[in-house]
């Protein structure tokens, strides 16, 4: 449980202590090959234990050790250990991404129109400008009115690293849902409301009551994969005129025959 806690981005780690276990003793294996799993290195091969055993153990991932030094010690049966142990230089964190938006629900035509008014030349100058500085007098005086009304506000965007799972297929899929939900919200048609709501509640009901395997898995593959259109006809107004215009005699010779 301790070990699956820490991370698993390449980060170094360092795990030491005194772990009482006796390495040369056959239940130790299950110990290393643990350790050996999450790509820890030993660190000590030498005894750290006045009966020689290696009981205090360091461990590391990912680390540059060197000067490792085991020393007795008169005051404890554990020995001393030193080392050096090089840590990467952490570079600083990138600043967040920042969007720009304006807050377009308080914008009022007249009062844009207004400020546009009386921030544009008169009439007269404005038409004895040239195209290129009419133009960008116009953009400016646009872009600096709607700057005074609207102003720009910055937020942090979001940093959320996408889940591993959304695949490049299903994001589409999402696209297309969230497309089909938003369009009675703009159309505003009881027709393509009934239209989602009847299509939903359709093959809610048919995943919910298919029990063979094989239906259920058609059933999805008609969602996510389904049929082309048919392709489209090259006959043309002509073409079907000209047909009956064909036809008709020979309609008329068989109609002779079978009176005859």
């Amino acid at each position: 449980m301790l070990l699956s806690s820490f991370p698993e981005d390449g980060s170094p780690l360092v795990v030491f202590g005194d772990f009482n276990i006796h390495l040369e003793k056959p239940y130790a294996s299950d110990f290393l090959s643990l350790l050996a799993l999450f790509d820890l290195n030993r660190l000590i091969t030498t005894s750290t234990h006045k009966s020689g055993n290696q009981l205090d153990l360091i461990y590391t991932r990912n680390c540059i050790t060197d000067n490792i030094l085991v020393k007795p010690l008169h005051v404890s049966d554990h020995f001393f250990i030193t080392f050096n142990l090089q840590l990467p230089i952490c570079s600083p964190p990138t600043p967040l991404p920042v969007t720009l938006r304006r807050n377009l629900h308080s914008l009022s035509s007249s009062h844009l129109s207004s400020a546009v008014s009386s921030s544009l030349p008169s009439p007269s100058q404005f038409s004895s400008l040239d195209v290129n500085t009419a133009t960008d007098t116009l953009c400016s005086t646009l872009t600096s009115s709607l700057d005074s009304i609207c102003p720009l506000s910055s937020r942090p965007a979001r940093a959320t690293p996408s889940n591993p799972w959304l695949s490049d297929v299903l994001r589409e899929h999402r696209t297309k849902l969230r497309a089909a939900e938003r369009k009675w919200h703009k159309s505003k048609v009881q027709s393509d409301l009934s239209s989602y709501a009847a299509k939903s509640s359709y093959f809610h009901n048919k995943i919910n009551s298919t029990s063979n395997t094989r239906t259920l898995f058609k059933t999805f593959n008609s969602l996510l994969c389904p049929p082309p259109p048919p392709p489209t006809s090259s006959l043309t107004a002509y073409n079907f005129a000209n047909f009956f215009t064909v036809l008709r005699p020979r309609t008329y010779v068989i109609h002779c025959c079978l009176i005859l």
